[in-house]
């Protein structure tokens, strides 16, 4: 349903290649008129990450945030799709293994991820250094030695396996909108 582009099969081949996500598979809905419906393929790119206030209590909370930034505090809160992550089942550690070698059930254990940040300006200045098809890059964390950043050098990210996913309720704003509107409705008696 998604075209294959010609440089997808080949391994390192230096291209991004944007991750999708099936929303909907095709469908025709026919009716009692004897027409139908039909609903086209939809699919979403899990790397387009919206930036928003992914705080509940704020007045500008956005619930589909994946990018928070709070200049105040200096912090930056990012939620990143384990799809993106390529992780299949992250219950169990369970991430996409080589498909090319062993086919679309290729799986493997993963103990984390390193991870590491760094800040790029467009514009270079003396305070920055360049680099080919990134641009200037402003900061690291952790630091880098002479521009390199060495993966030994990165804190690794773990998580605990679960059996069931632990979750906390809470009503969104709209529960109350909905409360509200639902409380003027008045519904046939007869």
């Amino acid at each position: 349903m998604i075209p294959q582009a010609p440089y997808a099969d080949k391994k390192n081949n230096g291209v991004f290649h944007k991750q999708m996500l099936t929303l909907n598979k095709p469908l025709t809905i026919p009716n009692r008129q004897g027409d139908a419906a039909f609903i086209p393929f939809e699919s979403y790119e899990t790397g387009l990450l919206r930036f928003g206030d992914g705080d509940p209590d704020s007045q500008q909370n956005d619930s589909l945030t994946d990018v928070a930034v709070n200049a105040k505090d200096a912090i930056v809160e990012l939620r990143i799709p384990w799809q993106l992550l390529n992780i299949k089942d992250p219950s169990m550690h369970e991430a996409i293994g080589d498909i090319r070698e062993n086919g679309l059930d290729a799986s493997v254990q993963t103990s984390g991820f390193r991870v590491a940040v760094l800040t790029y300006k467009p514009e270079p200045d003396a305070d920055t250094i360049q680099h080919p098809g990134v641009g200037a890059i402003a900061d690291f964390l952790p630091s880098a030695s002479n521009g390199v950043l060495r993966a030994n050098d990165m804190p690794l990210y773990q998580w605990k396996g679960w059996d069931y996913p632990q979750t906390h309720e809470r009503l969104k704003k709209s529960y109350y909108k909905l409360k509200e509107t639902f409380a003027t409705v008045k519904l046939p008696t007869d």
